[in-house]
């Protein structure tokens, strides 16, 4: 027994609501309405299981995928000539969590609740500056990224060089700084470059 296109599309869409939010969910499904929801339907074929004799843990991992092909499909990540057997094979490998962070992934960052559609009014397009806008229509963008390095670690907490070493190595020499205090050496990491 195979699925038919709503089913596959809902369990995606489903997918995408559980791993991600309500409000992706939805603008996907608006995308979807205006019409390539069966161009994709097919794209989510998982293959022959229907669901009866294999476990809930792979029936969510297989909706997962979906949301995932679905979520690249619709946002423009993924092609539909990309979605071959052999990509599906090596989702199927992949781990649950790689594939829910993957499709987290696929949606840009969304610093407010709310419609996920409302990002549109933020694309850099609708910028102006206050040399060139009208000031009765203005936004202004407010961030939170302080342009000094911040202090992420001290040598001091941690038991071995290799330790120390080891968390030098999670962020990028060309944004972290160590800095002397007496004996005591100190991360610190540059974010806004970054």
């Amino acid at each position: 027994m195979t699925k038919s296109s709503d089913e596959r599309l809902r369990q995606g869409l489903e997918a995408i609501r559980v791993h991600v939010g309500q409000a992706e969910m939805e603008y996907i499904d608006e995308e979807l309405a205006r019409g390539p929801r069966l161009r994709y339907a097919p794209r989510l074929e998982m293959g022959s299981y229907d669901g009866t004799f294999r476990n809930k843990a792979e029936r969510e991992k297989r909706n997962a995928i979906r949301g995932l092909i679905l979520a690249g499909l619709v946002l423009g990540r993924i092609k539909d000539i990309d979605v071959t057997p052999t990509f599906r094979q090596e989702l199927l490998d992949t781990p649950l969590e790689e594939i829910v962070r993957r499709m987290k992934r696929a949606f840009p960052f969304r610093a407010f609740s709310g419609r996920y559609s409302n990002l549109d009014a933020w694309d850099p397009a609708n910028f102006t500056t206050p040399a060139h806008g009208v000031m009765s229509s203005y936004r202004f963008i407010v961030h939170g990224i302080m342009a000094d390095a911040s202090k992420v670690a001290n040598r001091e907490d941690y038991a071995t060089k290799a330790e120390w070493d080891a968390a030098l190595d999670k962020w990028d020499a060309s944004i972290r700084e160590i800095k002397k205090a007496g004996m005591n050496e100190r991360l610190y990491v540059n974010f806004a470059a970054k």
